[in-house]
């Protein structure tokens, strides 16, 4: 018996093998918001980015930014049959499809019991009223609705930001620190991040960890006022400390059980 053999796309990422294998059963990808019927949202990195927007197949997105290993990281929407073509070209050095965004606050509060309505009958908790929590991360967005009261002010008891040279007050001599007064003023402000002297990194520089702590914050203890899904202790209190790495050798080798793991912040 001879059995029917397929094309295998082996150098692929898998979820790429998916979709051309969906193609060949005649399963085009559909049209939507942001590409065309039979048309892939793709994220590439590459090494010439002019080459690579020269391509007459690439309708080019956005530009993500540079790695330290100078390749830039792209997107793009290209059609599903030249998937395989631009994989192979010489300025290509990876290509992943884009993965659509889902909320998924709302199913971990509700997957862990968290939420309110969720709690057993007898609990004694009032979703952390009387309870600080602290965050110790980098990029606290303070203006947030999430993390403001009813009447705008803040959530915040103090900001801890470790990396501004150090003021009168600063606690452990080094930092300056933001207390509640100073961050409900600058909330006051036409722009508050400058009024307060303290701003989450925008995500698109080079390396910067960006807004890390401003999701887990809301994770923790977001109140929902700007999303509309409030966080597991949504009237707690909060600190939040802005790390100084600065003076931290961020590659080492840690071990998982008996085998040396090489790890890097990068």
């Amino acid at each position: 018996m001879q059995l029917e053999t397929t094309h295998v796309y082996a150098d692929l990422d898998p979820r790429l093998q998916r979709a051309l294998e969906r193609r060949t059963r005649g399963l085009v990808s559909p049209l939507t918001s942001s590409t065309d019927a039979g048309e892939l949202a793709v994220v590439a990195k590459v090494d010439d980015l002019e080459a690579w927007r020269g391509r007459s197949e690439v309708r080019e997105g956005a530009v993500l930014g540079r790695q330290v290993d100078g390749a830039w990281l792209v997107t793009a929407r290209i059609p599903l049959e030249r998937v395989e073509a631009l994989r192979s070209a010489r300025e290509v050095i990876s290509l992943k499809p884009a993965q659509r965004l889902r909320p998924m606050l709302a199913a971990t509060i509700e997957e862990i019991g968290a939420r309110v309505d969720l709690l057993p009958a007898d609990a004694a908790g009032e979703q952390g009223r009387g309870v600080v929590v602290g965050i110790v991360d980098f990029g606290c967005d303070f203006a947030h609705a999430n993390f403001r009261k009813d009447d705008g002010t803040t959530r915040l008891l103090t900001i801890w930001d470790q990396r501004q040279p150090p003021i009168a007050g600063s606690p452990f001599g080094y930092g300056r620190l933001f207390e509640r007064a100073a961050i409900d003023q600058a909330l006051t402000a036409p722009d508050p991040y400058a009024a307060l002297g303290y701003a989450p990194p925008p995500d698109a520089e080079l390396d910067s960890p960006g807004t890390h702590g401003t999701h887990v914050m809301d994770i923790a203890a977001g109140n929902g006022r700007g999303s509309s899904v409030p966080g597991v202790a949504p009237q707690a209190e909060l600190i939040f400390v802005e790390l100084a790495a600065s003076d931290v050798p961020w590659t080492a080798t840690v071990s998982a059980g008996s085998t040396p793991v090489p790890w890097s912040i990068r």
